[in-house]
């Protein structure tokens, strides 16, 4: 029995994300595909380039984030958040730490009176 393979890629851009209609969610993603194409840049070996600039382009993925810092925000962290551990920028268990932030956040929110709402 033969099992084929494919070839190594040798490509040095980074995968394109589909585009979104959420606008924190395209940023993120092209925050990452920013830092990933950096590193592809400027370093050699193939290997250790993904390995690095996978790493580079998922904390850039999550500094693009937003705050938590109102309702439209927190959705739009979430959205970011289910969306980067999709495409594996975000991993599962991060993931759910940054889900419950948000879930606290709004929760936080949803608490306070239109006059603290203002306030915060």
């Amino acid at each position: 029995m033969t099992i084929e393979t494919e070839p190594a890629s040798t490509t040095t851009q980074a995968p394109q994300p589909a585009p979104s209609a959420n606008q924190a969610v395209a940023a993120c993603c092209a925050a990452w595909s920013s830092a990933y194409n950096a590193v592809v840049s400027a370093t050699s070996g193939p290997i250790e380039n993904r390995n690095k600039a996978s790493h580079n382009a998922a904390e850039a993925y999550r500094r693009a984030m937003p705050t938590l810092s109102g309702p439209q925000s927190i959705g739009d962290f979430i959205a970011c958040v289910a969306h980067g551990m999709l495409v594996e920028a975000i991993s599962g268990s991060d993931g759910t730490k940054l889900l419950y932030a948000a879930q606290v956040a709004s929760t936080f929110y949803r608490t306070q009176t239109p006059k603290q709402q203002s306030a915060a």
